[in-house]
């Protein structure tokens, strides 16, 4: 069942079809916000909608939705993944240059 949720401003540029949308009730009065809870995949976007693949029932009086997606993780892998790289510099300039940055990004996925 596929729900189309408006929004009064526009959609960020970040969300993408096959996202997951999440909402949160807020409860402005006590200022908290529950465990977000997964509506679906987003299936289409406009400028200040979506229609995700799932039900969104709505919010109870008093409380204030707030929405957040999360990314697709097998479709959005930027990174270098693996337990090591080996990497190899080459320069075929015949005038001498000089190397002015190496950067990387090392994190810890498994023991």
């Amino acid at each position: 069942m596929a729900d189309r949720i408006n929004f009064q401003q526009e959609i960020n540029d970040s969300a993408q079809i096959g996202d997951i949308l999440y909402w949160t009730p807020v409860d402005t009065a006590n200022n908290a916000a529950p465990t977000p809870i997964e509506i679906g995949p987003i299936t289409d976007i406009g400028n200040n909608f979506v229609v995700v693949d799932g039900p969104f029932a709505t919010p109870a009086p008093g409380t204030t939705p707030f929405f957040m997606f999360r990314k697709n993780n097998e479709a959005n892998i930027s990174t270098l993944v693996g337990y090591f790289a080996n990497v190899t510099l080459s320069n075929s300039s015949t005038e001498e240059v000089e190397l002015f940055n190496v950067g990387s990004e090392v994190f810890v996925s498994s023991k």
